[in-house]
């Protein structure tokens, strides 16, 4: 969460929010919808887009939040418009394939855009970040190798 900096977290540090003095969009909301309007008007060539969320994107808890997209509902606007979601999700995940996560993260963080990766088991195990955090912590157990376990 962007409260909960630390200036001995090496991930977090050099990712300040800033608020921008003015903007020609302003999007309150970062869910289905704020996220799909956002990225329309990109695609259009808009650049001068603010999205306001109080805490991560898609992490709302409105029946329109992003991870529980349905294609039916009782109003024919509202499934089209979920329809419509569906299909933006499989352009949005065809685009991010062009590049890969370290080319994505660059051209996000050149541009001012706090981010980080989505870690697979594998680079959580290894990242800066969890470590720094004492995230993981090795306890050893008399009847096996060490073990990782959650630690703060």
């Amino acid at each position: 969460m962007m409260g909960d900096r630390d200036e001995h977290d090496p991930v977090r540090r050099d990712h300040q929010a800033t608020t921008p003095g003015h903007c020609q969009y302003l999007i309150i909301g970062g869910g289905i919808i704020g996220c799909s309007i956002a990225y329309h008007l990109a695609r259009m060539g808009e650049r001068d887009i603010v999205l306001v969320e109080k805490a991560g994107l898609t992490q709302g808890a409105t029946w329109h939040a992003a991870g529980l997209v349905g294609q039916l509902r009782s109003s024919r606007n509202t499934t089209r418009m979920l329809q419509k979601s569906v299909g933006l999700y499989d352009a949005i995940e065809a685009e991010t394939r062009k590049r890969t996560s370290e080319e994505w993260l660059a051209l996000l963080l050149a541009d001012g855009i706090p981010c980080g990766p989505i870690n697979n088991v594998a680079h959580l195990l290894d990242d800066p970040h969890v470590a720094a955090r004492n995230m993981l912590v090795d306890i050893d157990d008399p009847g096996a190798a060490a073990l990782k376990v959650a630690g703060n």
